[in-house]
């Protein structure tokens, strides 16, 4: 996962602007999880559900249904999207040479798609065979070890 779609996801629920200091607290540790290790952050990450576990367990009741639901449910959403990724958020640190974002290959794609809807009328292995093709031939542009992929 890519720290900056992870960035992205927590921002979209929490709004970039939010009114809660639970809500405020966690945008501001998303935010600066570019620059934090993978220990440190899930440190501050724990710390951060510590502190604010029995306000994200409230709950309330619909007056109308009776169905209780949580209070706070796109903080706790939040939450949870960095406890799924969490463990793939720090691939990079395991891997050499590895950004901590795609942004490098996001162009890359988009050329991709391009090539791809000029030609609507490929069949599937055509189209496999033109990704393939593509893909190579980025390697070699952009091989800079000097070898041959």
């Amino acid at each position: 996962m890519c720290q900056f779609h992870m960035v992205a996801i927590i921002r979209r629920k929490l709004t970039k602007n939010p009114q809660l200091e639970a809500g405020k607290e966690l945008l501001d540790l998303a935010y600066r999880l570019k620059w934090m290790s993978k220990d440190t952050f899930t440190n501050e990450f724990e710390s951060w559900k510590k502190k604010w576990h029995e306000f994200l367990k409230e709950k309330t009741t619909n007056e109308i249904t009776g169905r209780t639901i949580y209070t706070h449910q796109r903080l706790r959403s939040a939450m949870i999207s960095i406890s799924t990724y969490l463990p793939f958020l720090f691939t990079y640190e395991d891997v050499e040479g590895m950004p901590n974002t795609n942004n490098m290959i996001e162009g890359t794609f988009t050329d991709m798609k391009k090539a791809l809807r000029n030609h609507p009328g490929m069949n599937e292995d055509n189209r496999k065979r033109m990704m393939k093709g593509f893909f190579l031939a980025y390697i070699k542009k952009h091989n800079t070890k000097g070898d041959n992929p």
